[in-house]
């Protein structure tokens, strides 16, 4: 009987033993390039973004850079703002005198004067109203 106890509690350390070394991720974000974050930086007075190395990610190439919300980054090209997805692709041409991060799925941007919300398609949800 003794033995059977020592076998049973040296099989059950064992696997709290294993369980414990066991790396978790539950609710933890897979490395992809949409989670790497980049950081708007300029260089020769064109803006581009670097990865957190410091190796640069998007070449210099706009008037103004934003930080990534989302997935996007507003971008100044020109003197109208538009979005960029993390390879630099313009997502949502530029367009507007101002625009503001995403937040929630939506963006707010200003043009002519007026303001609205857009979707991450370019797509208005609020049109342009003072």
């Amino acid at each position: 009987m003794k033995r059977s106890v020592e076998f049973f509690l040296t099989v059950l350390l064992s696997f709290m033993y294993l369980i414990a070394l066991t790396p978790v991720s539950y609710g933890q974000e897979k490395k992809t390039e949409e989670s790497t974050p980049l950081f708007p930086v300029v260089k020769d007075i064109k803006w581009g973004y670097i990865d957190k190395t410091g190796k640069l990610f998007i070449q210099p190439q706009f008037e103004f850079a934003r930080n990534f919300s989302e997935g996007l980054a507003v971008v100044k090209i020109g003197e109208e703002w538009g979005f960029i997805d993390k390879t630099g692709k313009i997502v949502i041409e530029p367009q507007f005198d101002w625009a503001w991060e995403f937040s929630g799925g939506l963006a707010r941007i200003r043009i002519g004067g007026k303001y609205g919300y857009i979707d991450k398609t370019g797509k208005y949800v609020w049109e342009p109203t003072n």
